[in-house]
């Protein structure tokens, strides 16, 4: 047992579950901007393109951890993403920005399957949930990265010198880290002749969609609701982003606890509970029946949404039909269409009616989620062997 917890600890270091072009590094992107004299519609193409890549590796991906093991293409990505970060900083135009942007993308959404993969047998074996824990040191390792490279620019160095800096820390991780992670073996749990391009069951389909709902409301957050409180409630620039401030704390709290909580309540309780106190959440903090109960909404959208996803994660990759590969990259995939496309058209909604009613349907979308829960049941079942 001692070993496996020496590996989950490993896992959660190389850990990268929710691929987002404010993964690109965000301390980055100004001086980026700036150098190359973008507007803010290219900028916007060009991080855009940071999606396509991830969107165009994540299906390749689940082939590939079916073949060769989440353990090498955890590593590999690493490796991708260690040696294209300094070329971003001194990329000399935007086309080249482009071509690089979207190789980075493509090895954020490789590490994103791969390491959701190893991180789901690791929680096998480890035969109690962990799944929510991983997803909570990720939340302060994107936290940990931001503030590492922002100190460093802070500190008067090259945009050069902090990448290489950050590389160098992500290469002595994988060196030093890498030897404990599971063998290919131990993740490929479905046989190679079950493994043909197919049509993705109905399951694994709705576990997408499911998926798809939980990210559409976090990119919504994250996206919106700087705006939302700025335009409908009236607070100032400045004080607008508290409500994302809100949500994160809280979701990170809540992450922090989830497996506990997972084991008391089982984890179709925890996915019934959490999406419906989202809900209530969204509905607070667009219609607040007090004061400040904008920010209580947040809060509880937080907390309820916090241990959704790794529950879906660890279902996914437990389904004794499928290659746990090629299931979480078709599930992260349709979730990550939820992070793309779910702001645009919350946007749409809020041009033709208001942002209030468009925010709304997130709410229907969360009690959708309740009203599906059970799908995860029999795939916790799973032991190993």
């Amino acid at each position: 047992m001692s070993i496996l917890k020496a590996k989950k600890s490993h896992i959660s270091i190389f850990s990268n579950q929710r691929p987002r072009h404010r993964q690109l590094g965000g301390p980055m992107i100004p001086y980026i901007k700036d150098r190359l004299m973008l507007n803010d519609a290219q900028l916007g193409l060009v991080l855009l393109i940071f999606g396509i890549g991830a969107m165009i590796s994540m299906p390749m991906t689940g082939w590939l951890i079916h073949r060769f093991g989440s353990r090498l293409l955890g590593i590999a990505s690493g490796l991708a993403m260690a040696f294209l970060l300094p070329l971003l900083a001194i990329a000399g135009d935007v086309k080249l920005l482009s071509c690089l942007i979207l190789l980075f993308g493509g090895a954020q959404g490789m590490s994103n399957i791969s390491i959701n993969t190893h991180a789901v047998t690791v929680e096998i074996k480890y035969t109690q949930p962990i799944m929510s824990r991983l997803h909570c040191l990720f939340s302060f390792g994107g936290l940990a990265g931001a503030s590492f490279i922002s100190v460093q620019l802070n500190a008067s160095l090259s945009l050069l010198l902090s990448a290489l800096n950050v590389s160098a820390l992500i290469l002595s991780i994988i060196v030093l880290q890498a030897r404990h992670l599971l063998p290919a073996s131990e993740d490929i749990r479905v046989e190679k002749s079950n493994d043909k391009l197919s049509f993705p069951e109905r399951k694994v389909l709705l576990l997408g969609i499911l998926c798809f709902i939980c990210f559409t409301v976090e990119g919504a957050v994250l996206d919106w609701s700087a705006v939302y409180l700025n335009q409908s409630l009236g607070y100032t620039a400045a004080m607008a982003g508290i409500g994302y401030a809100c949500f994160s704390v809280a979701m990170s709290t809540a992450r922090f606890f989830g497996d506990q909580v997972i084991q008391k309540i089982t984890p179709v309780i925890m996915v019934q509970a959490g999406s419906a106190l989202a809900a209530a959440g969204l509905l607070s903090a667009l219609f607040p029946p007090f004061p400040h109960a904008e920010l209580f909404g947040f809060i509880l959208i937080g907390l309820g949404a916090a241990n959704i996803v790794p529950i879906l994660f660890s279902s996914t990759g437990k389904l004794s039909s499928i290659s746990p590969g090629a299931s979480l990259s078709i599930v992260t995939s349709m979730g990550y269409l939820g992070i793309l496309l779910g702001p645009v058209m919350i946007g749409f909604v809020a041009d033709a009616a208001t942002l209030t009613s468009a925010l709304s349907g997130l709410a229907a979308g969360m009690m959708l989620v309740c009203l599906n829960a059970r799908i995860i049941a029999p795939s916790q079942a799973l032991q190993e062997g």
